[in-house]
């Protein structure tokens, strides 16, 4: 399943802020994850070597995102209820 590029455009337009601390959470997870080069995940008895940089850049993203929701929601919750 692909998303248009129109539906990714209103997506950033609607929350701007989320998609800005994405896109920054992301780049400041990526040098520590270069500077780490691997970590390793160990549980149960298994254990599984992960390239640091995919670890650190995904959970970048994912604290960025969470941040910049913060920032928009009070500002959708407030248009909803005027309209």
């Amino acid at each position: 399943m692909t998303m248009s590029f129109d539906r990714l455009k209103g997506f950033a337009k609607r929350r701007p802020k989320e998609l800005v601390g994405t896109l920054v959470g992301a780049a400041a997870g990526l040098p520590v994850g270069v500077a780490i080069r691997g970590i390793g995940i160990a549980a149960v008895g298994g254990a599984i070597g992960v390239p640091a940089i995919a670890f650190f850049g995904v959970v970048g993203a994912t604290k960025g995102n969470r941040v910049g929701a913060v920032f928009d929601r009070p500002v959708n919750n407030l248009k909803c209820r005027e309209g």
